[in-house]
């Protein structure tokens, strides 16, 4: 856009937010929120061309041609005066943008000019769409030839892959029009076509059905005479019969007993049972063929925008959350599946939109649903187990065998006895005391903390997908420790590598970090849960409405916690850190967090025994460590899958505990470790049936010796932190 001169840099005070829509081809559509500058603007009254006229106007045609403008209202300019209305970004429009009230009538008008003279002659124009219609071969030619020069007189460019040119039969504005008129699309008969297995039970469905029928009345010859059985099936006889007076007080119970009875009268109840005879299923065929045979009738997604009329209700609502603020959200809004539509939503209630109303109103046939929507498996076909096998230790020790490197150690290993000169040779003598062998056969390296198994080659793809896949796609330091933990080879820094950056390729996906604009000042917390950094991350809306992600963080181990919330409220606040997590790790000394109205209340000093401070205003900078872990949490959850995307509240959970399991640059240890004194238990540790302490301790002794690690494990932390801190100042202010 900037290269092609649509937009130019913008000095503007206004700003209008921009999000960008997937088309239909896939390609990205930049689009902007004009709501406000809708509101405050005049409306043109240029009328939109009626789609009925438009095609009334065709009888007597026989060959179509179709010519679409690809960039639509891009063509047009703005005057000067606009262009700081429009700005987004840094940017404002020089061509006229999606999004604006007028540019649809504006357009038109432009349109209208252009084919000033040859309009209701010899084209249709409707917006960016233009239906060039000729009585025979030899005049279309001319009269497709005419409209072109018209449009190159004015500069108007179209889209060859979207126009069809000289055909009997072409696609117009939701409808396939020819020679005998216009009708449906063959796959968008079917919903009326299975109107003909509906046998109304009720009142109540049969009232639907004729309601939908009832709406193309005037396509259908006769249709009160050949619905008439139908419409007689809809009121009782009356009852003729002299009875007794009886006198009545007005407004008391006799007279409201009498009004009701004469007001029903005549008609039956919305659950009274039919009596369904072939006589009725054969009108209703007939209006179906009327229906669906003849050409009337069309719906089809417009390659450019798309015009949706919806209740309030049902399809509607679901459709208008998008123009609700997240506190008002009822409805899960499948927005990614919408962004593949430039899509306008108007009103329309059901008394005026009744073919759709009375669709959604029909009675679900729920066997034929459930036989579509269900798969029979049988038990022995279901893949289950109740209990996690281990790898067999058989197996890991026929793979050490088969290793090329592994195996040779193994052969000399089972000789138990010094090797000579010539096989030390080039070897490193200090690894050999480092390795031993079970009683299984199994190598091992020997290390302060565990044994860790010599892993075979053919388990590494295995290691790489549980210990880097399914953690969350971290980057080489974080994916190396873990895999450190548990398993040694050699090279193994150089294999995390290549795997990482040749084979994964996710590391091309983290985003680069911007240079600095000030000296750094780092915060100095003494003890564990002195202070936590809270922060709102938003993400898109996923199902049952969760859009934001309260982000909790333990300053002094790194420690993350993240909960899905449908709002940032002060309450949802509150409620997540004084009733989740400070039920689990204590209550808290300090809460640092941004001036947002959601942290800026009175209820956060009633959970903290000292104070809650702050950032400075428009300094996000001063939540660095939060900022810097949120920018991780994107990177992980960009990994997933487009279905898990979807649902991401599911993952949330995995991919934070994957964070806390991984080691810290900051402390030199993982944030799970420095609660709980062990590494964690992962899938993979069940799977190679590896332990993650060895020792086995009375309560006292396993007490006693946490007590003197934890406390040295904390003073080797606080030591740790200080250093990387003053690293990463003086790396940091390198970049100023």
């Amino acid at each position: 856009l900037l290269n092609q001169g649509w937009i130019v840099q913008s000095l503007s005070p206004y700003f209008s937010p921009v999000i960008c829509m997937r088309k239909k081809d896939r390609s990205l559509r930049l689009c902007c929120d004009y709501r406000e500058l809708n509101f405050k603007s005049v409306p043109d009254q240029h009328p939109i061309p009626r789609i009925q006229d438009m095609l009334d106007s065709l009888s007597s045609s026989s060959w179509f041609s179709v010519l679409d403008q690809g960039k639509a209202y891009h063509q047009g300019f703005l005057d000067e005066e606009s262009h700081l209305l429009t700005a987004f970004a840094l940017y404002e429009w020089v061509r006229i943008p999606f999004g604006l009230s007028s540019a649809p009538t504006e357009f038109q008008r432009s349109m209208e000019g252009c084919l000033s003279g040859l309009r209701d002659y010899i084209c249709q124009p409707y917006l960016d769409d233009d239906l060039v219609h000729s009585s025979d071969f030899e005049e279309h030619v001319k009269h497709v030839q005419t409209v072109l020069q018209r449009y190159q007189q004015h500069g108007v460019k179209l889209t060859a892959r979207k126009c069809e040119l000289f055909k009997s039969k072409v696609r117009f504005l939701g409808k396939m029009v020819s020679e005998q008129g216009y009708t449906m699309y063959p796959a968008e008969i079917a919903p009326v076509q299975a109107l003909r297995e509906k046998r109304p039970a009720t009142i109540e469905e049969l009232r639907k059905i004729l309601g939908f029928l009832s709406y193309y009345r005037p396509y259908i010859q006769d249709f009160s005479w050949v619905a008439r059985l139908l419409y007689d099936l809809l009121s009782a006889p009356a009852e003729a019969a002299w009875k007794k007076p009886v006198p009545a007080v007005k407004g008391g119970p006799q007279q409201k007993k009498r009004e009701s009875k004469l007001k029903n009268q005549g008609h039956l109840s919305s659950h009274t049972p039919l009596t369904w005879i072939s006589n009725h299923q054969q009108i209703i065929e007939q209006l179906i063929d009327c229906l669906s045979n003849p050409l009337i009738l069309g719906i089809q997604i417009l390659q450019n925008h798309l015009y949706c009329t919806a209740s309030q209700e049902g399809l509607g609502a679901v459709l208008y959350q998008r123009t609700l603020t997240p506190p008002k959200k009822n409805y899960y809004m499948h927005s990614t599946q919408l962004a593949d539509f430039n899509i306008t939503i108007k009103y329309c209630p059901g008394k005026s939109n009744a073919d759709a109303d009375g669709l959604s109103r029909m009675s679900l046939d729920m066997d034929s649903y459930m036989s579509q929507c269900t798969e029979d498996i049988h038990q022995e076909d279901a893949n289950h187990s109740s209990t996690f096998q281990p790898m067999p230790r058989e197996e890991i020790q026929r793979a050490q065998e088969r290793d090329l490197v592994i195996g040779r150690v193994l052969k000399y290993k089972g000789k138990n006895q010094w090797l000579s000169k010539e096989v030390l040779q080039g070897e490193h003598r200090d690894v050999w005391t480092k390795l031993c062998v079970d009683q299984q056969g199994i190598l091992h390296w020997k290390t302060a903390e565990r044994d860790q198994l010599v892993l075979p080659k053919e388990y590494h793809p295995l290691v790489f997908r549980e210990l880097h896949q399914e953690m969350g796609h971290l980057g080489v330091e974080k994916t190396l420790n873990l895999i450190r933990d548990r398993f040694y080879w050699p090279w193994m820094q150089h294999d995390v590598e290549h795997y990482l950056t040749r084979v994964y390729e996710c590391l091309k996906k983290k985003k680069p970090n911007k240079a600095t604009q000030a000296l750094l000042s780092t915060i100095k917390m003494t003890y564990p849960f002195e202070m936590v950094s809270i922060n709102f991350l938003h993400l898109e809306t996923c199902k049952q409405g969760y859009e934001y992600v309260l982000v909790v963080m333990h300053h002094y181990t790194r420690l993350a916690q993240a909960y899905a919330t449908t709002n940032k409220s002060d309450k949802t606040v509150a409620d997540k850190i004084f009733n989740d997590f400070a039920l689990k790790f204590g209550f808290l000394s300090k809460i640092h967090h941004n001036m947002g109205k959601e942290f800026e209340n009175q209820l956060f000093p009633k959970g903290c025994t000292e104070y809650s401070s702050h950032t400075t205003p428009y300094h996000p900078q001063g939540n660095g460590q939060v900022k810097k872990f949120n920018q991780t949490l994107l990177a992980m959850l960009r990994t997933l899958t487009e279905k898990q995307k979807a649902d991401w509240k599911s993952s949330l959970s995995k991919v934070v505990h994957a964070y806390n399991c991984t080691r810290s640059e900051a402390t030199g240890f993982s944030l799970f470790y420095l609660l709980f004194r062990q590494s964690p238990r992962l899938p993979i540790n069940l799977l190679f049936d590896l332990k993650v302490d060895g020792r086995r301790e009375t309560h006292q002794d396993y007490v006693t010796d946490w007590q003197n690690r934890i406390c040295e494990t904390y003073k080797i932390t606080s030591k740790t932190a200080t250093k990387e801190a003053a690293r990463g100042k003086a790396y940091y202010d390198r970049r100023i």
